[in-house]
């Protein structure tokens, strides 16, 4: 049991959840879209469900007109509080039509769509599982291009801002497979804490950033003020990498956090000093006790849905938390702030890839293919897009400047999402993408093996005492990584693709920056 009596296991389904929150933060559009509100809605998961209403326009698709049943599958979270109410106007306005949402763990997902591919019984639409690149998808023709399906197609791609499609991400063979349904420019380590264990601790973040020695102070003093109840950590065995990474980051490290590489010199980053540093940060918080026990065993998922339980202080998560943890407990206040730096304040760029997040897939074989492109011809529109960022309360941005800035101007917008969202342009610039400046890099992909153990593992070999020696340990990662990526791009040459290292070296890349367009071309 925790603090209070609570009991400390126990985790909602993304259904309940969203049952919890009472269909809060529904979203507007600005333009055409008819709203009624309830003005008792407010409050916790017990508010009173608005009354939102999508005002949906006809896109000229032609719509079946018999009894059919259109599947959408996908990890939900966020998404599901745009596409569940939008789901149910599509079938209010079209009364033959009925949409099977269904919103799934990643497990699922990475099991059933590839079987259904297979079989010819995937969902119409599905959300790309975990282990499949887009290129295979495509090239082992899973997924339809949206060209012919979304109605007057090239005026709804000029919404969304110049070269927000990419050839090698989006587009293959001059098809459209994909498109950005969000922007990926978004701070999955938000350092968010319960406001009344860090003010009784002497420490507001929010106001006042954290240094590293602060933080590890903090954690400790939060864990002697618990008493066993709580502690001054949530940290996930799981995420003991990601947020080491990051962390190394924000202090100095050169590179990206997702692939490992430093852009500027096209050499993995496994071997930096601020990694190492950020490992032996966390290393110390645990020789302090401070992090919550039994932490190694828990994932992700598992380790956020304690945090309103108020069995911790603090935690590295992202803005998913922000509407979800009062469903949880209605009464938990928690911040969200900058994470903390070596010194107070001060942080070193980070780097992001804005590909889009979200992706939608139409099945190949699906029956009912213009049903998705009439739904995405409305959720790429800029009143769609308002809606997305709207309906997940400030938690998911668009790649639309303006669909981004009329949401703000609404009053839909939590306090802590605009925090978490100020908290990612403060930090993060983009990246360059190897397969924007050579398409033929797609095939190293393809080729790449995974390398085994990868710093996931070595994370949780660290903190459970089998790897003793960390320096050693990501030296061999950082060989095995070289290693792996040499082979892909031999293997690549060997099947006709135009491919060196040299194309993982962009030295005009300026980690302060964002990378534009005209940047690639000063390559060539």
């Amino acid at each position: 049991m925790g603090r209070n009596g609570q009991p400390i296991s126990g985790r909602l389904s993304r259904r309940g959840m969203l049952a919890a929150l009472g269909g809060a933060g529904l979203g507007i559009g600005l333009m055409g879209c008819e709203v009624v509100t309830d003005p008792n809605a407010g409050g916790g998961p017990q508010r009173k469900k608005p009354a939102r209403r999508y005002n949906i326009p006809d896109s000229g698709a032609k719509l079946p007109t018999g009894e059919v049943t259109f599947q959408w599958m996908d990890s939900g979270d966020l998404k599901a509080m745009f596409e569940e109410p939008l789901f149910r106007a599509y079938e209010k306005k079209h009364t033959n039509i009925t949409i099977d949402y269904q919103d799934s763990p990643w497990e699922r997902i990475n099991e059933v769509v590839p079987l259904g591919v297979r079989n010819g019984t995937a969902p119409d639409v599905f959300a790309q599982p975990n282990n499949v690149p887009v290129q295979v998808m495509v090239n082992e023709g899973w997924v339809a291009p949206i060209d012919d399906l979304i109605p007057d197609f090239e005026t709804w791609k000029k919404g969304f801002p110049d070269n927000a499609f990419i050839s090698g991400v989006h587009i293959f063979n001059d098809r459209t497979y994909a498109w950005p349904v969000t922007s990926s420019k978004r701070w999955g380590h938000l350092l968010m804490y319960d406001r009344e264990y860090l003010d009784q601790a002497g420490y507001d973040p929010e106001s006042q950033p954290l240094s590293w020695d602060d933080f590890r102070a903090a954690a400790k003093k939060v864990t002697q003020q618990g008493g066993g109840d709580y502690y001054g950590l949530m940290l996930a065995g799981t995420a003991i990498s990601g947020v080491a990474t990051r962390l190394a980051e924000l202090a100095g490290l050169r590179g990206d956090a997702g692939s490992g590489i430093d852009w500027k010199t096209g050499e993995f980053t496994f071997t930096a000093p601020e990694l190492l540093d950020a490992f032996e940060l966390l290393l110390a918080i645990k020789s302090d006790g401070s992090i919550f026990p039994g932490f190694l065993s828990l994932a992700d998922a598992d380790s956020r849905a304690r945090m309103p339980q108020r069995v911790a202080g603090m935690i590295f998560d992202g803005p998913w938390d922000i509407p979800e943890w009062p469903a949880i407990n209605p009464d938990y206040d928690f911040g969200v702030a900058m994470p903390p730096s070596p010194t107070a304040g001060e942080w070193a760029p980070a780097s992001y890839q804005e590909v889009g997040s979200n992706q939608a897939f139409v099945f190949a074989d699906g029956k009912h293919k213009e049903i998705a492109g009439d739904l995405f011809s409305y959720m790429g529109s800029l009143e769609g897009q308002t809606n997305i960022v709207t309906a997940s309360e400030g938690n998911l941005s668009s790649l639309m400047p303006e669909a981004n800035e009329r949401a703000r101007q609404t009053n839909l917008l939590t306090g802590r999402a605009k925090a978490g969202w100020d908290v990612a342009n403060r930090l993060l610039h983009a990246a360059p993408m190897v397969a924007v400046r050579n398409p033929d890099t797609v095939q190293v992909i393809l080729e790449q093996k995974p390398v085994q153990p990868a710093l996931v593992d070595i994370a949780q070999g660290i903190f459970s005492g089998q790897v003793d020696d960390v320096k050693a340990a990501l030296r061999d990662l950082y060989d095995r990584s070289n290693q792996a990526l040499d082979d892909a791009i031999e293997a690549a040459q060997a099947k006709g693709a135009e491919v060196s290292r040299d194309d993982w070296v962009f030295p005009n890349w300026d980690p302060t920056k964002d990378y534009t367009p005209e940047m690639y071309d000063e390559l060539a």
